[in-house]
Order: C-alpha cells, then sequence, then structure tokens
C-alpha cells in the first residue's frame, strides 16, 4: 500500500480525476468507521476500485491491483471545529475497503509513533540540517541510533539510554557489542 503525494503527481491526479468522477466513485466498494478519544471523533471513510486502467497507464507499477480514497473527518469536541482531509492509495490488495480502511489506519499509526520517538529521543523536529544530502545522512545515523537503542535489554526510555551512552564509555560498548 503506498499513499499517492506529490512525488507521484500523474498517479495522484489520475486517482483525484477517478473520483471526482461521479459515475466512476458510484462504481466504488465503500466501508466507514468512527472512533472516539483524544477529545475528538473520526470519521473515517474508504471508497475502494479496481485498478487495472491504471496499471496499463503506469506500467512501472508491478502488482497494482487496486486504487483507494480514505477521508478523515475529525471534530475536535471541545471547540467543535472540523478537518476533512482525503487521501489516496495504491495497492496490490483487492479492492477491499475495509481491508484498506485497516492497513491505512495501521500505516499511520506506525508512521507517527516512529516520528513521536524519533522528535522525543533525537530531537528530530529541530535539525536544521539542509545542505546537499545531510538531512539523509543524519536521518540515517539517527535511525541506526535508534535500532541500536531499542534492541539493549535494560531498563530505561529511549532518551535515558542515549544520555547514558554519551556519558558511559562501558555502557557505549556495550551497545556496540551487541
Amino acid at each position: 500500500m503506498l499513499a499517492l503525494k506529490g512525488n507521484q503527481a500523474s498517479l495522484h491526479e489520475d486517482a483525484a480525476v477517478f473520483f471526482a468522477d461521479p459515475v466512476c466513485a458510484a462504481t466504488c466498494a465503500r466501508s466507514a468507521q468512527t472512533d472516539a478519544g483524544h477529545g475528538r471523533i473520526e470519521e473515517r471513510s474508504c471508497r475502494a476500485a479496481e485498478a487495472s486502467w491504471l496499471a496499463k497507464r503506469h506500467p512501472g507499477w508491478k502488482g497494482l491491483r487496486s486504487l483507494a480514497a480514505v477521508t478523515a473527518r475529525r471534530i475536535d469536541k471541545k471547540t467543535g471545529g472540523e478537518s476533512l482531509e482525503t487521501r489516496f492509495y495504491i495497492t496490490s490488495l483487492e479492492p477491499d475497503p475495509s481491508a484498506i480502511l485497516a492497513a491505512a489506519r495501521a500505516h499511520w499509526g506506525i508512521e507517527n509513533n516512529l516520528h513521536w520517538t524519533m522528535d522525543v529521543t533525537f530531537d528530530e523536529d529541530r535539525c536544521r540540517t539542509r545542505k546537499d544530502a545531510s538531512p539523509l545522512n543524519f536521518a540515517i545515523i539517527r535511525h541506526t541510533g535508534y535500532n541500536i537503542l531499542k534492541a539493549d535489554q535494560t531498563r530505561g526510555s529511549l532518551r535515558r539510554k542515549r544520555l547514558r551512552a554519551c556519558i558511559d564509555p562501558t555502557f557505549r560498548s556495550n551497545l556496540f557489542a551487541a
């Protein structure tokens, strides 16, 4: 399953045009979920369609079987504020909207959890490296450090282990020896 963004402009545009067309959208299988928690209500709906026509237009995407639009509507319980966002996906899954909705939710849960962990442990959001390959190099170093700290079985948060590795040469040696 792959979220379509600006980096796949023609695929994204094809998906947007498909789901905007009422005739095409009417052929889609549909599913919806509603969850409440963290001070908000979130309604997610998925429209999924078979995508052989899209696979022909974009032959580089082997195994492409379906196209999906996942729309999330969030309502803040306190303020009543509302947001609406639609994301498009291509996938090798059958065009089953319930399965695609579950996969999209799992993907974003993992993505959000990793981002939060990287920010708390390595203060990633404040990193201002922008030149040449520096952002990629720093990301690789942070992810390697994350994996080393995560593999360590001693007690303590990742942030505490990172600090301990900075000040305790024995602990640091043990991390690299594992």
